[in-house]
C-alpha cells in the first residue's frame, strides 16, 4: 500500500515504479540499485483524461509505455460503451496482466475499483476482495501496489491512519506513507510584482510497515517546475 493525503505526490511515486519497471531499471535505495529485465504493468487509474494526466507524467519520467497498459475500463458485451472496472472484474485485469507480461499491478486509488454496495470501513466487506487480489498476485507471480488516501482525524500511529478498514494494512505486506515536506518548497521571488512561481516541492516515503524484513530507509523525491 502506498498511502498519502491528496496532492502528497502518492501517484508519481506510483508511477516512478511503474518506470522502473518497464525499464528494469530500480530505485537506488540505501545503494542497493541494479538492473533486471525490463516487464509489464497493468495500471488502474480513476483519471478522466489519461493523456492529460498519467501518459504525460509517464513521458517526462522517460517510461517504456509500450511496456505499460493502462486499464480505463471495459466494454459492456451488449453495446460496446466502456464502463468502469472493479475488483468484481478479476478475468479482466487477468488477461491484461497476461496480454502486458506484467510484473506489477497499480491500483490507484483503491478505493476507486470497490464494487457498489461496498463499505471499505466494514471487514467483512474488505477481505474478500483483498483475499482475491492476493490469489491473483500469488498464481500470476505480480507485486500489487494499492494508493490509499488518509482518513480524516488525528490518529497517532501512521499504521492506522489509511482510509476504511485496518484489514487494508493487515493484508498488506509492506505499507508505504508519502507525504510532502513544506519547509523545502522553493518559489521565485518576482521584483516585477508578478505572483510568485512554486518551484521545486520535496516529498518522502516512509514505510510504516513491512513483515518480511527490517523497514527499508526512507526516501525522498521533489516535483520541478519543469
Amino acid at each position: 500500500i502506498l498511502e498519502g493525503d491528496p496532492g502528497q505526490g502518492k501517484t508519481w511515486f506510483a508511477l516512478a515504479l511503474a518506470t522502473c519497471v518497464s525499464l528494469g531499471s530500480w530505485l537506488d535505495v540505501g545503494g542497493e540499485g541494479n538492473q533486471s529485465q525490463p516487464a509489464g504493468v497493468v495500471y488502474l487509474s480513476c483519471e478522466d483524461d489519461a493523456e492529460d494526466t498519467t501518459k504525460k507524467r509517464l513521458r517526462l519520467l522517460q517510461a517504456d509505455q509500450s511496456h505499460i497498459y493502462e486499464l480505463i475500463g471495459k466494454a459492456r458485451a451488449s453495446d460496446r460503451h466502456a464502463v468502469m472496472l472493479t475488483l468484481r472484474d478479476i478475468p479482466v485485469i487477468r488477461q491484461a496482466i497476461k496480454e502486458v507480461g506484467a510484473k506489477l499491478l497499480v491500483i490507484d486509488p483503491i478505493q476507486g475499483y470497490l464494487p457498489q454496495g461496498t463499505d471499505m470501513n466494514r471487514a467483512e466487506h474488505v477481505r474478500p476482495l483483498l483475499n482475491i487480489l492476493q490469489r491473483v498476485a500469488k498464481e500470476e507471480k505480480i507485486a500489487v501496489l494499492l494508493v490509499r488516501h488518509l482518513a480524516k482525524g488525528s490518529k497517532e500511529r501512521a499504521l492506522y491512519k489509511g482510509l476504511g478498514s485496518i484489514d487494508f494494512t493487515a493484508a498488506a505486506r509492506s505499507v508505504l506513507l508519502c507525504a510532502e515536506r513544506k519547509e523545502l518548497e522553493e518559489w521565485s521571488l518576482p521584483t516585477d510584482g508578478s505572483k510568485p512561481v512554486l518551484l521545486r516541492r520535496r516529498f518522502a516515503v516512509a514505510q510504516v510497515k513491512n513483515n518480511l524484513t527490517a523497514r527499508g530507509p526512507a526516501v525522498e523525491f521533489e516535483l520541478r517546475q519543469d
